[in-house]
């Protein structure tokens, strides 16, 4: 779910969780699914930056404000 939600912004997640942009880059933060909530922290130090629901929308929601992107 996490990986359809992405590809909607042209962005994946890698086999760590952590999202790579479109152009490849790696932006060091991790998404993932815990109980259920989906956390999004920092890849190195594991700082929670927001959690939201398992829902398609929650991802869309923080990405659309985090890094102020766009559907392709």
């Amino acid at each position: 779910m996490i990986k359809e939600a992405l590809q909607q912004y042209n962005a994946t997640i890698d086999e760590n969780n952590v999202v790579i942009s479109s152009k490849g880059k790696n932006l060091g933060l991790k998404i993932y699914q815990k109980k259920n909530r989906l956390r999004y922290e920092d890849a190195t130090t594991g700082t929670l930056y927001a959690s939201s629901p398992v829902t398609t929308t929650g991802i869309e929601k923080f990405v659309e404000s985090f890094w102020y992107w766009t559907k392709k």
